[in-house]
């Protein structure tokens, strides 16, 4: 957006035109890739990323590599979170500013803000007070994988500190480090072409743009083994929170975004939308209807409330699954498993959840009353139909 301001790019350029033998180049725009719908495969979500990874690369390797994977869907047909798209990003502004793409953030953003702990991480950079990652096992603490950050590129790379992320919030939302035009150009949701329900929230150009019990928010979360962070914006209460954790997994409850979720409902109680009336007399024999598979048509990175326990409702939050998801019953908890791994799931109005629906009570052939037939599934903004399936 600041290279649009200077003339320099549109964000409905072809990514052909700074890349011309990208595969199927002419119909991507660097819209899509802001927005998570280029369809371009993930290759953060190769199954043997995590023995690579330890390794150093470079942004052209992988974009060289990207060129060899078919798209995972058209583009602009869905939505689905994909580094891939912001490592190219990141790769076309050294492109057309001429400079690496920490000398433009620094110079453009981190110098004008006054962001002095913030700047694009390399190995063995040898920061002072560097937080290293953690994660949480059967016997304690450890050292986390280590991620070498030449695998990130646009897509992350970044350190910095909580006090940053509140001069960087404070510049974004009071137009100090973009213009008016931009800003709405950012906060405005994507809409795709299938199975997207809502039209006030989704996801704009690197936001969530969502409803928190009813408050306006803007928000993001990253991940990468050791670290989780979390950045939240109540735009119409002027309320920031950033959470950074440097343990993932880390001990239970200490979720950055649950952490985030539980800091704004403290500050601002009294702004807040009622949770709704749980009918607890619900029996949870009511949950084998709605096992099964559902067709949740997008993807997501990282993990929202992970391993709640659920009460009897209608409305359970989940966490975000990666294409199908399946719905299963232990006892009295209901779990979504994606990617092998279970999880389970609660009642709740958060911002993320699903909410099952049932047929017309009037039978219908192969439609029968009760039959449960989909769910609305809500992630980072995005809300969309997913169809139960065989």
């Amino acid at each position: 957006m600041k290279l649009e301001e200077e003339g320099k790019l549109g964000v409905n350029d072809k990514v052909s035109k700074y890349i011309p033998d990208f595969p199927r180049g002419d119909e991507v725009t660097l819209r899509h890739l802001l927005t998570h719908t280029s369809g371009i495969h993930d290759y953060t979500d190769d199954q043997d990323i995590l023995s690579r990874v330890t390794n150093a690369t470079t942004t052209e390797t992988l974009i060289d590599e990207m060129k060899k994977d078919p798209y995972d869907f058209d583009p602009g047909t869905k939505f689905r979170y994909d580094n891939a798209g912001y490592l190219l990003l990141g790769y076309i502004v050294e492109k057309v500013s001429g400079q690496s793409y920490g000398d433009f953030l620094r110079e453009k953003f981190f110098q004008p803000l006054g962001m002095t702990n913030t700047g694009v991480y390399r190995a063995l950079l040898g920061l002072p007070h560097e937080a290293m990652g953690y994660g949480l096992g059967t016997n304690g603490f450890k050292r986390a994988l280590y991620w070498d950050p030449s695998w990130s590129g646009g897509a992350g790379a970044l350190y910095s500190t909580v006090g940053d992320l509140y001069r960087w919030n404070e510049g974004i939302f009071n137009a100090r480090a973009l213009d008016a035009a931009s800003l709405k150009a950012v906060f405005t949701p994507v809409k795709v072409t299938k199975g997207q329900v809502n039209s006030d929230t989704g996801y704009g150009f690197g936001w969530a743009v969502d409803r928190h019990r009813g408050l306006r928010v803007f928000h993001h979360g990253g991940s990468l083994p050791g670290f989780r962070s979390c950045l939240l914006r109540v735009p119409d209460e002027k309320f920031t929170v950033t959470t950074l954790a440097n343990a993932r997994p880390g001990r239970p409850g200490a979720d950055a975004e649950r952490l985030t979720d539980q800091l704004v409902e403290i500050f601002l109680a009294d702004k807040l939308a009622s949770l709704p009336i749980v009918n607890t007399n619900v029996s949870p024999k009511s949950y084998d209807a709605l096992t099964g598979r559902y067709d949740l048509g997008i993807g997501g990175k990282g993990s929202a409330h992970d391993r709640q326990q659920t009460r009897p409702a209608s409305f359970v939050q989940c966490n975000r699954p990666s294409g199908k998801g399946n719905f299963s019953r232990v006892h009295d908890r209901i779990l979504l498993e994606r990617g092998g791994r279970p999880n389970h799931v609660r009642e709740g109005q958060q911002r993320q959840g699903c909410q099952t629906y049932r047929s017309r009570k009037r039978p219908r052939p192969g439609n029968p009353a009760g039959k449960v037939t989909k769910t609305i599934y809500h992630q980072g903004g995005q809300t969309v139909d997913a169809p139960k399936i065989q």
